[in-house]
């Protein structure tokens, strides 16, 4: 980037521009939960988040939605809290690691999570019916190759 002049505009590199519309992306896919669903059904997006990961692979940890979400564990911590504290996620130790607590969708948990998937589903593919099939599956391949290497190369 070249030197500021004051008041003047700096022409944002592609590297700036597209972190910036993939966290637009990100919040414009999330944006129909949070107006139809967060408040009727006391969620927030980050317990939501975490619960999807629960429903998916039942028994997972909170570290393991962390890497999964990319949620702080701060996040996922108090997600979690109030998942468990609203009826919806179990915690068990793990047998093989105290330290570990597997969790669990309740039944109303995966209640709420069979009500709600379906109309966060549709939105997000609403927004990704731009793309063909060929183009959405390179465009995921391409995400989830980014993302990987983001994950190996970043500090934990």
């Amino acid at each position: 980037m070249g030197e500021q002049v004051a008041g003047q505009p700096v022409r944002m590199t592609a590297e700036l521009q597209l972190a910036g519309e993939l966290n637009r992306l990100s919040q414009l896919m999330t944006r129909p939960f949070l107006r139809l669903h967060s408040e009727k059904h006391a969620i927030s997006l980050a317990e939501w988040r975490a619960l999807v990961q629960i429903v998916a692979a039942p028994g997972i940890t909170a570290t393991e939605i962390c890497s999964r979400t990319g949620l702080t564990a701060m996040n996922v911590s108090r997600a979690v809290q109030l998942l468990r504290a609203a009826g919806r996620v179990t915690g068990e130790r793990d047998t093989q690691d105290s330290r570990r607590n597997l969790l669990t969708a309740t039944p109303q948990g995966r209640t709420l999570f069979d009500e709600l998937a379906p109309s966060a589903e549709r939105d997000i593919r609403e927004i990704l019916s731009v793309l063909n099939t060929d183009e959405l599956a390179f465009f995921t391949a391409l995400v989830t190759r980014v993302a990987a290497h983001a994950d190996r190369t970043q500090d934990p």
